[in-house]
């Protein structure tokens, strides 16, 4: 499946309000253990919507290198230090379709994707 190359800008005030959230866009390192995969490292969901956000680029150089499935890992602790989704979480990248795209500080494309949506990886 190719990617979609049209890119549609949303309102102004929705790329600051993300901006201000400082959704993580992703690392290219590769996950330690079980499964060789992308991983992506998430500082702060999107709790108005309980998502992630994913950076497409970083999705399509996963996407060239074969893979179809990418790892999310979500760091956020909450006051006690404890994570409040501690587990590793995959995201089929057939499923990318089903989610809608987010521009971010008016030049890193995100795509939104919830975090009911994705599997769990490895129980942490």
């Amino acid at each position: 499946m190719p990617w979609r190359t049209d890119r549609i800008r949303p309102p102004e005030r929705t790329i600051r309000r993300c901006h201000q959230k400082g959704i993580a866009m992703g690392a290219d390192n590769r996950t330690q253990g079980a499964t060789d995969m992308m991983t992506f490292k998430i500082k702060t969901p999107i709790w108005k919507e309980k998502a992630v956000g994913l950076a497409i680029d970083k999705l399509k150089q996963a996407w060239n290198a074969g893979e179809r499935t990418v790892a999310v890992e979500i760091e956020y602790t909450d006051q006690s230090g404890s994570r409040v989704y501690p587990h590793l979480y995959s995201f089929d990248l057939a499923k990318r379709k089903e989610c809608r795209r987010m521009l971010v500080g008016g030049k890193t494309e995100v795509l939104i994707v919830p975090i009911y949506s994705m599997g769990i990886a490895e129980i942490r």
